[in-house]
């Protein structure tokens, strides 16, 4: 009343000053769209006009403003003077102009909105009379010039709004955190915006209104120290009217008012009044999105608001209520599960859950959304306090309802149970066993409460059954082992007298599925002595627990602790026989069960009735590889002779074995206890060969070989049939071998040792080719499982050379580091493939099956050498190369010479050249002093560990040159005489320069086999060691030899010598020129695709011939080589950017000087010339450089200019002649070449070109 009052005295003031001076007009108008000055000279009309196209533009936006034109914007509303009106009408007005700027406010961004506001301003003066209307209407665009204009025509005086002051004397607009501090200084400012912000039956807030505050209210109270219940109770009508509004419309309010929810569940601690309301309110709203079904975000917001309003808040239970309004939403599970992917919802799943099952005993769908929920969300965490609290609801509600026999008294509970136990056994059992453990549940009547739950969870049933779905389903939970085991035993026995009661028993199945993963092993052999479980649980679940049991026991039985390993035999010996009996008559489980089987047919001392067992069970089985294995009459005796008991031989027996095995002085035997004892009884009988056993130790001894010669013949007896079956079809079943080994130990060994013997036939077989079938079957398996290996034992050359199938096995008896052994057995079995290929190896690589061979040897070479823990195949590589048939020089020197092969395997192979050297057989000398050369290729290399294992390899062939009788010595006269053994000591004697130096070693050979000093870095008068002869014989042995290397190795034994010059162009080489030249023309410029391409190598073998050719001497008694570099010379434009066309003549442009030019002959000056002429038109850059300078660089004779002249005019003619011959079309005519044709302007453009520049 007081502002209305103070408004209507400032307008009389503004009155009287008016009508004081009645002829004057006024200086200024109050205006948000002129100056003061400007608006002053706009009178009523002009401004009604405006206000006018303002509202019709608003009004094409929302046909609300359209009700105004006849009201506020009516044409006689020029004439109202609200001075002189009586206070209804000017209430009348007010609330019209409320309404209307109610409306404004969300559209004030436009400039039609500030064009009415001008109109109202003029008119009503709604500045003075309408000050927090005009307030509100802007505010929400505080940060806009426009709100400053509106705000510098207030007067704001004391009012709440006086903080705007400070934008009337600055003039910019505040940003909103000077709004939201005043909304924490003075509460009515907030609790005017949020009754400003929300709607009631005659207003709709604009979303701009609602956003802003939203914005307002969220940091009002994340900016405060402690959210109070004041503005609690402030911002309560902006939360409810969001809330409550409908879902058509209200989206804005919606989530604003979620949002503020959500701050104040983090901020403030609500009563649970309030809780349950806001609970209520989100869960409708979520509610009705669910039945608009529009847009499904909207209801996954809901969702998200009441996730985390119940997990910031204390809420234990959700309102029945609420909870009723929550029920008629369709998929509450798939929602929940989409939500557990992206955040974090325990809390709130454990509220709902305990809600909904508080609910299940009286509301089937409560039950039904719990069942749903269990069986869809990842739920796990909360399975032992649902199933307790499950629990503790049945045993009250037996103790509450006496009519328990009721069909439905327990039913909620059961179909709970069924799917928890689907979902999560695991955790089901742990539950179930802590709630019997549960003190408050022990007791006496432990039997009567288990009575009370199975009968609540069975109903009407007939509680005299004995074994009832529930009573059985809780003991077979029951925490002692005992009473699981009781519980098993005594269903055996009913369903064994009636077998039709194991079809009612479906619904425990996976409780019994269960006893198969129990940790005692007892409860596992009594789950499967069920004689009808293949009857009660399904298929494909009762195999793949059978498996598991299997490879469980596995790992107890490698253990070797003795009070569990019987029990783990026995239940191995149970699943396998449920298996066999069950599945193998199933293709797609025998490969399965068979592998179950592998690791158990080698007979051991622990498990030795468990292996007859699985043999037996072998020819039950429908496989190819067990279709040999019977139970023969030594594995009858088996059982007698196991009768015994094995144990090490102690050392007082030890003490007085001297006499007694030096009777029978068998290696394998003494080494087999030395295995027991742990110490050398071979040491004892040099010591004690004297000394007597006694009758009983020598009867104990006697009976432990005994049992151990008899078990690894057996072993080897099983291996044999094995193998028989397994070279039958290999490729059949390797692949299931390689998957049965997978993480099976046991499986492992058996796999190496059937290899070992099948690889021991094979070699010895009268088809050598089926050995290298296997091999290239089976050696990338070998490969894999090396790298897949987890330790690698060193194995001794003795060991090796012993491993055969039957010593190995007598290993196997004592072993229970199967790990070690296994390393061991892949070892010996590489050792029996080099020694298979030893066996075969060709002297001559001629047919395809030699070739396949020399592949498979050089395969297990590249591995030896390349694999990790390579220092164990230290003995395999050296029994490789100092055994072998066919002296393995050949065979190093190709892998040395190639530039495809490794570093790691040429170092390896140096190293084996120089054990050779040193210990290679004596036969084999000349092809070890021949292969020198070879020794060139690695020393040229870049590699620092290749070149220091090449010098290494010299220096030992020097040594081996030594020790060589000098009248033994023969082979080429180059590698007899005494200069080839000083050029090995030369070298050898600067082995620190050549490692340290990449350019020494090559001037060093061009000085030493040349006959002038070629470099400064090497001694004087080195070109003066050796004579003549002996050059030539050193340089031509070394040329040799290097015409059998591969084009790399041919390369880097030139590059060494390229000193020389053209003197290394003897006639191997001037054909390797001529071959290489050919190549190149053939498919780069005849185009012949059918011929291989010039590989980079080879181009570069071919710039060094010709830039050798280059290099003319006077000592040089060869074939003229100008031919071959005007071959080179050629260039094709098409293919002109490779390198093999590109480089070559590069090499000769750059290698060209004027001295070689002047010694050609005259014709061949010429055509040199034409060449040169013709390069100045090629397209790429580098070649019409380098023939620039080249030409540059020559004294070109006048005669050789106009000879190209002369040429040039014949050309001219030639192509005149063919097009005139072309247009008769003659019959005979011979073709024109091509480069003759175009040549003949090419070479003329060329020419001028050339002698311009």
């Amino acid at each position: 009343m007081s502002s209305l009052l103070e408004s209507q005295l400032a307008a009389v003031r503004a009155t009287i000053q008016v009508e004081t001076e009645p002829s004057k007009r006024p200086y200024t108008r109050p205006s948000i769209l002129f100056s003061s000055k400007e608006a002053a000279d706009f009178d009523i009309d002009s401004i009604y006009e405006l206000g006018l196209k303002g509202l019709e533009v608003l009004g094409n936006k929302d046909e609300r403003f359209k009700n105004y034109l006849n009201d506020l914007f009516s044409h006689r509303s020029k004439e109202i003077d609200r001075e002189l009106l009586g206070k209804e009408e000017n209430a009348r007005i007010n609330a019209s102009i409320s309404s209307y700027l109610r409306l404004l406010s969300g559209y004030l961004q436009f400039r039609a909105s500030l064009e009415t506001l001008e109109y109202l301003i003029r008119r009503y003066k709604v500045y003075i009379y309408n000050l927090e209307d005009v307030v509100l209407c802007a505010l929400p665009y505080h940060d806009t010039h426009a709100f400053v204009r509106i705000v510098q025509l207030l007067s704001l005086g004391n009012t709440k709004w006086k903080f705007l002051d400070g934008v009337k004397n600055s003039g910019a607009p505040p940003p909103r955190s000077v709004i939201v501090q005043q909304c924490i200084r003075d509460k009515q400012v907030l609790e005017t915006l949020c009754d400003y912000g929300s709607r009631n039956k005659k207003y709709q807030p604009s979303k701009l209104v609602v956003s802003f505050t939203t914005a307002v209210v969220v940091e009002v109270l994340g900016s405060v120290a402690t959210v109070d219940g004041d503005i609690v109770k402030q911002i309560l009508p902006f939360v409810d009217s969001g809330l409550q509004s409908a879902v058509k419309g209200c989206l804005d309010q919606q989530a604003g008012a979620l949002m503020v929810v959500g701050m104040l569940a983090n901020r403030a601690t609500l009563n649970d009044n309030l809780i349950k309301r806001f609970v209520r309110s989100i869960i409708d709203i979520a509610r009705e999105h669910a039945k608009e079904s529009s847009d499904p975000h909207w209801l996954r917001l809901s969702f998200m608001a009441l996730i985390n309003f119940v997990q910031l808040q204390s809420v234990n239970l959700i309102p029945k209520k609420a909870l009723d309004l929550l029920k008629e939403i369709r998929d509450i599970s798939g929602i929940l599960l989409g939500l557990s992917k992206e955040f974090n919802i325990k809390r709130f799943l454990a509220v709902l859950l305990d809600s909904l099952l508080l609910y299940s005993s009286s509301d089937d769908q409560c039950c039904e959304i719990f069942v749903s929920i269990i069986d869809n969300v990842p739920v796990n965490h909360f399975v032992d306090h649902l199933v307790s609290k499950l629990f503790s609801m049945c045993m009250t509600q037996y103790q509450k309802n006496s009519d328990v026999t009721s069909s439905t008294s327990g039913s909620w509970a059961k179909k709970i149970l069924v799917v928890v136990s689907k979902k999560y056994s695991v955790e089901l059992r742990a539950a179930v066993q802590k709630f019997m453990e549960d003190t408050k549940v022990q007791s006496k009547k432990e039997d009567l409460k288990l009575e009370m739950l199975s009968c609540m969870l069975d109903g009407n049933l007939d509680m005299s059954q004995p074994f009832l779905d529930s009573k059985l389903w809780f003991r077979l939970h029951h925490p002692k082992a005992a009473v699981r085991c009781a519980a098993l035993s005594s269903l055996n026995g009913v369903l064994n007298a009636d077998r039709s009661k194991a079809e009612n028993l479906v619904t425990i199945q996976d409780a019994l599925l269960r006893q198969l993963e129990d940790d005692d092993l007892a409860v596992v052999h009594a789950a499967l002595s069920l004689d009808q479980l293949p009857n009660i649980v399904t298929s494909s679940s009762l195999l793949d627990a059978l498996l598991h049991v299997v490879k469980r026991c596995v790992g107890i039985l490698q253990s070797g602790v003795s009070h569990n390993v019987q029990l783990a035999a026995d239940v191995v010996a149970l699943s396998l026989k449920s298996a066999v009996s069950s599945f193998c008559n199933q293709a797609d489980s025998t490969e399965k069960v068979t592998s179950a089987m592998f690791p158990f047919l080698l007979i051991q001392p622990k498990t030795w009735n468990l292996n007859l067992q699985v043999l037996k069970l072998g020819k039950d089985v429908n496989w190819p590889l067990f279709k040999n294995l019977v139970t023969d009459d030594g594995m009858k005796k088996l059982p007698d002779i196991m009768s015994g008991n094995i144990s090490s031989i102690s050392k007082d027996i030890v003490d007085n074995l001297g006499e007694a095995l030096s009777l029978d002085p068998d290696e394998r035997r003494i080494e087999l206890i030395e295995s027991a004892c742990n110490f050398k009884l071979s040491e004892v009988l040099e010591s004690c060969s004297n000394i007597k056993l006694t009758e009983q130790e020598c009867s104990k001894l006697q009976k432990g070989l005994l049992i151990r010669e008899s078990v690894s013949a057996l072993n080897m007896n099983i291996i044999n049939k094995l193998v028989e079956a397994f070279m039958m079809h290999p490729g059949d079943v390797i692949q299931w071998l390689t998957v049965s080994c997978q993480d099976a130990p046991l499986s492992k060994t058996l796999f190496y040792m059937l290899l070992i013997q099948s690889f021991h036939k094979m070699s010895s077989s009268s088809d050598p080719s089926q050995f290298l079938d296997l091999f290239e079957l089976c050696f990338p398996v070998l490969k894999t499982e090396w790298e897949e290996l987890e330790v690698a034992v060193d194995v001794s050359l003795k060991e090796l050379s012993k491993s055969n199938c039957q010593e190995l096995l007598y290993q196997l008896f004592d072993t229970s580091d199967f790990a070690a052994l296994n390393s061991k057995l892949l070892i010996c079995l590489f050792w029996k493939l080099v020694e298979s290929f030893i066996k075969l190896e060709p002297a001559h690589v001629t047919s395809v099956f030699s070739r396949r061979l020399c592949s498979g040897l050089e395969d297990l070479f590249f591995f030896f050498a390349t694999t990790q823990s390579r220092h164990v195949f230290k003995e395999h590589l050296h029994y490789r190369v100092t055994e072998a048939k066919v002296c393995p020089v050949l065979f190093l020197s190709r892998l040395i010479s190639r530039e495809d092969v490794p570093h790691m395997v040429q170092i390896e192979s140096l190293k084996c050249f120089s054990y050779i050297c040193s210990n290679g057989n004596s036969e084999w000398s000349i092809q070890i002093f021949s292969s020198f050369p070879v020794l060139l290729v690695p020393v040229s290399s870049n590699n620092q560990d290749l070149k220091v294992a090449a010098m290494n390899c010299i220096e030992a062939l020097f040594n081996l040159r030594c020790r060589v009788d000098s009248s033994k010595k023969n082979g080429s006269p180059a590698i007899c005489s005494s200069s080839f053994d000083e050029l090995l000591g030369m070298i050898v004697q600067q082995k620190r320069l050549i490692l340290s130096d990449n350019k020494f070693l090559p001037s060093y050979l061009a000085s030493l086999l040349s006959s002038t000093p070629n470099d400064l870095l090497v001694p004087v008068d080195l070109q003066n060691r050796f004579g003549q002869s002996s050059k030539e014989n050193i340089l031509s042995f070394i040329l040799k030899c290097a015409q059998e290397f591969p084009a790399y190795g041919k390369l880097r034994v030139l590059s060494l010598l390229k000193g020389l010059g053209i003197m290394l162009l003897n006639d191997e080489n001037v054909k390797s020129l001529t071959q290489l030249l050919d190549k190149r023309s053939q498919f780069y410029f005849k185009l012949d695709k059918t011929s291989p391409p010039i590989s980079d190598t080879e181009v570069d073998l071919l710039c060094l011939l010709l830039e050798c050719s280059m290099m003319r001497s006077a000592q040089f008694k060869g074939h003229s080589l100008d031919d071959h570099i005007l071959n080179a010379l050629k260039m094709d434009c098409v293919a002109s950017e490779h390198p093999a066309v590109i480089s070559p003549c590069l090499t000769i442009l750059e290698k060209l000087s004027n001295q070689f030019y002047d010694e050609l002959k005259t014709e061949v000056q010429i055509h040199f010339f034409h060449k040169l002429v013709s390069m100045f038109r090629s397209t790429n850059g580098r070649i019409r450089n380098g023939a620039k300078e080249a030409v540059l660089r020559l004294k070109i004779s006048c005669s050789t200019v106009v000879h190209t002249l002369d040429h040039i005019t014949q050309q001219d003619n030639l192509v005149i002649d063919c097009l005139s011959k072309k247009k008769k079309q003659k019959k005979n005519l011979e073709p024109c070449p091509e480069e003759d044709v175009n040549g003949g302007v090419l070479l003329s453009g060329s020419l001028f070109h050339c002698l311009v520049t």
